[in-house]
């Protein structure tokens, strides 16, 4: 089992998550607590991840979580 790094933005906060081998970005998404609709995540270079594409443990991952005001 490894982990998985995730920064979430704009929260500036830096977690780890325990994976066995693969995991989708959906279950990543999940597992944070947050909604599909409220989060986009992106791999350290900037591209935005589908959220049935998946993670490897090692991996780093940015989580950019949205937010609205009227």
């Amino acid at each position: 089992m490894g982990k998985l790094q995730v920064e979430l933005i704009p929260a500036g906060r830096r977690v780890e998550i325990e994976v066995s081998g693969k995991v989708r970005v959906l279950d990543v998404i999940r597992s944070l607590g947050l909604s599909v609709e409220g989060a986009i995540v992106t791999k350290d270079d900037g591209k935005v991840l589908a959220e049935d594409e998946l993670l490897s443990e090692g991996e780093s991952v940015k989580v950019y979580l949205a937010s609205s005001g009227g």
